[in-house]
């Protein structure tokens, strides 16, 4: 017991005596830390080391602190030089110190050295604002995106402006522009195809600058990662069917280069009988539910990424209604039959009331046939019937005159 409670004293001993030791020297900040923009949007920081030769046996790290008046971000790493990509057209503030350790424990570290890049010229109030852009994949399968912005509220009317994309080592101006309302500025651009992949680890840079003959345009730039500004396609082909109780509908995934499992689908069933709808959410690209076989139904479908991929979580626009066929003929044969029965109904019932009060005697009565004069002249030889009058000639002759 007392020789490993020595032991353990002296390994207190020599740690208190390095801690001393290191507390004892000087620890130097790094020289010579320059802000180099390389590209728009991107910068390379470098500086030179200033370790003390008595510490030369520690492993020396350099932590990293760059500010904007948008963004704060901090990392570590063991080379004299980092790139970044950042939004410039605030200024840039970066810091670095050195960091060492012993045995993967830190131990000490040096004060901040401290280099700043001012923001580029420009008028305050010039710039855009409200800039927004949205990535989506047409059905050739190419990456379009449109974006749109406000322009200054301090920009002179002469004011036009002017936008770039930078992905990876590809820049390119907008060739085709919409003007605003009043049709003097540009408002929006549309690139109907770029380089652009869409995936969760890349980042797109988007550069507006502007000219005026009254004033300096101040720049814009904003970082946007493809993936959080993808606009969603509908689903495509979509099949709307009876089977027996059921109503089935399937469709395919939206034109997009993420694959099946990277969706989630929201399906809304419209009854056009009753009024009623019902939204499920499926991952799956089809469903069937029981249904009323005799209404008549309508299936939209819209989609977002899942929680399987890195693309955009927003909700698609809903695909145009598809309804079902057999409902609808249905209804006509059901229609049909109710007219037909009606009408079969009606003659039966007029059929009984006719025979029941001989409507038939009072509504068409028998006319009665012409007398026949030339059958009485036959028949004079007959004899008189009952309640007939017979007429008696008796006409003497005349007397003749004396």
């Amino acid at each position: 017991m007392a020789p490993a409670q020595a032991q353990m004293g002296t390994i207190f001993l020599l740690f208190i005596g390095i801690s001393k030791a290191i507390n004892d020297v000087q620890m130097l900040k790094p020289i010579d830390l320059s802000i180099e923009v390389l590209i728009l949007g991107e910068v390379l920081l470098s500086w030179k080391p200033n370790v003390n030769p008595e510490l030369e046996s520690y492993v020396v790290k350099y932590n990293v602190l760059i500010k904007t008046p948008m963004k704060e971000e901090q990392y570590t790493t063991q080379n004299n030089s980092t790139k970044r990509m950042v939004a410039l057209h605030k200024g840039l503030c970066a810091q670095v110190c050195a960091v060492y350790y012993e045995r993967e424990k830190e131990t000490a570290r040096s004060q901040w050295a401290k280099a700043k890049l001012q923001a580029p010229p420009g008028a305050n109030g010039t710039s855009i604002t409200n800039l927004s852009c949205v990535i989506y994949t047409e059905a050739s399968n190419n990456t379009a995106m449109d974006c749109s912005w406000l322009p200054g509220e301090e920009a002179p009317e002469d004011t036009q402006y002017f936008l770039f994309y930078r992905y990876n080592i590809h820049l390119e101006e907008c060739q085709n522009y919409s003007r605003s309302h009043d049709g003097k500025r540009h408002s929006s651009c549309q690139f109907a195809k770029t380089d652009i992949q869409i995936t969760e680890d890349t980042i797109v840079v988007i550069y507006v600058n502007g000219s005026s003959k009254h004033s300096t345009i101040k720049p814009f730039d904003q970082l946007f990662n493809p993936s959080t500004i993808e606009r969603i396609n509908p689903p495509m082909n979509i099949t709307v069917a009876l089977k027996q109780e059921s109503l089935c509908a399937e469709w395919m995934k939206p034109v997009s280069v993420w694959p099946s499992p990277c969706f989630t689908y929201e399906i809304n069933v419209s009854d056009w009988v009753t009024g009623s709808t019902k939204q499920l959410t499926v991952k799956d690209n089809s469903i069937c539910l029981l249904t009323n076989s005799q209404s008549r139904y309508s299936v939209q479908v819209r989609a977002a990424g899942s929680d399987l991929c890195g693309n955009s979580k927003q909700w698609s626009a809903w695909s145009k209604p598809v309804f079902s066929d057999k409902p609808q003929k249905a209804s006509v044969l059901l229609l049909l039959f109710l007219v037909y029965g009606a009408l079969a109904g009606i003659m039966l019932l007029s059929a009984v009331l006719c025979t029941r009060f001989q409507l038939h005697r009072r509504l068409f009565p028998q006319v009665p046939a012409p007398r026949n004069p030339f059958k009485d002249l036959l028949s004079y030889n007959e004899a008189p019937t009952e309640g007939a009058l017979e007429v008696i000639s008796d006409i003497d002759d005349p007397e003749p005159n004396e």
